[in-house]
């Protein structure tokens, strides 16, 4: 008979222990089924209590990161709102400052007190430097287009109806305003080398034109929607009106001299 090593003899101790122990326990319980279990997965029950728990951090961080992209994207919209405004204002040959971005006003002046109330601001230096710098972004491709955009920003037809240049016929005058130089020097940054003369000039054509125009006090308001012929028609008159002015004006200046 061969012999058997240690480990066998140990091996095979147990297994017959276990066979003698399990017939045993099967003659002791004669007929009684054997119980059976299986233990459930010691992973699976944790998994489960905390799906709900870890879908909600997901959740949360996942708005966090939306909120922080948004932010991080308005920032840039910012960033290059700014720098497109000074490339823009350093292109035109206007000095760019942040605080000169902000309107000095929001609307174009309709009434004479709403006027006076701007034009007080004036005496103070640095809003005066500040409505300059403002008026002259509005530019313009020569003298005449970029004075006509300046008073169509600060004023309404309504406004200009009651101006001309010197102040006649019951009229206020432009010129001695402190308006006046205001408007001035915005066309000049514009337009570099550009005279005072040529300015007052083109101001004055616009204040005649004004009562005639939309808002004006000699606009004739119309209850039918205008046709190519009213337009004509109103053009005429309008010409027609400058010209009268015109010689009133001469026939002044002549009276005068």
């Amino acid at each position: 008979m061969p012999k058997l090593n240690a480990k066998s003899k140990s091996t095979s101790h147990f297994s017959v222990a276990s066979t003698s122990q399990a017939s045993t326990s099967s003659g002791n319980q004669g007929s009684k089924p054997s119980t059976s279990f299986t233990l459930p997965l010691s992973s699976s029950s944790p998994s489960q209590s905390t799906t709900p728990a870890r879908a909600r951090a997901s959740e949360s961080n996942f708005q966090v990161q939306v909120l922080c992209t948004l932010q991080r994207l308005e920032e840039g919209v910012q960033q290059l709102t700014q720098l497109i405004q000074k490339l823009f204002l350093s292109k035109s040959g206007v000095a760019v400052d942040v605080e000169d971005l902000r309107e000095p006003f929001t609307q174009p002046v309709d009434t004479e007190d709403e006027f006076e109330a701007l034009a007080s601001k004036l005496v103070d230096v640095e809003f005066r430097k500040k409505m300059i710098r403002y008026l002259s972004l509005v530019g313009g491709g020569d003298v005449n287009q970029t004075v006509r955009r300046v008073l169509k920003k600060l004023g309404t037809n309504s406004l200009w109806s009651h101006f001309n240049v010197l102040g006649r016929k019951g009229k206020r005058g432009m010129k001695t305003t402190a308006f006046f130089p205001v408007i001035v020097r915005a066309c000049i940054k514009n337009h570099v080398g550009a005279k005072e003369s040529e300015i007052e000039e083109v101001v004055g054509d616009y204040l005649k034109r004004t009562p005639f125009l939309p808002g004006g006090s000699k606009y004739m308001y119309k209850v039918n929607p205008p046709t190519r012929q009213d337009a004509v028609i109103e053009e005429a008159v309008i010409e027609e009106a400058v010209v009268v002015q015109a010689l009133d004006d001469g026939e002044d200046s002549a009276m005068e001299n």
